[in-house]
C-alpha cells in the first residue's frame, strides 16, 4: 500500500477459495540489509534464491517481484 521510513506496508488479501477473497489486514514489514536477509531469511527460504551482491540489489528484486501486488496470497 505505501513506503515507510524502514519499510513498507502490504494489504494482505487472499483468494481462499472456500470463502472467496479474505481480507487479512495491514501487514508492515522492516526493509533489511543485505547482512540480515542473508542471516534472517535466506536459510529458510525453498527452492532456488537468489543471490544479491548489495543491499541495493536485495530492494531492486522484491521490489520488482512483489511491490506492485500490494497483496499476499
Amino acid at each position: 500500500m505505501k513506503e515507510t521510513k524502514d519499510g513498507f506496508i502490504w494489504h494482505r488479501v487472499e483468494d481462499t477459495f472456500e470463502e472467496g477473497l479474505k481480507d487479512f489486514g495491514l501487514i508492515e514489514f522492516k526493509a533489511l540489509t543485505l547482512e540480515e536477509y542473508n542471516k534472517k531469511v535466506r536459510p529458510y527460504l525453498v527452492g532456488p534464491v537468489p543471490e544479491f551482491n548489495s543491499t541495493e540489489e536485495l530492494y531492486e528484486f522484491y521490489q520488482r517481484e512483489f511491490g506492485r501486488r500490494g497483496y499476499h496470497y
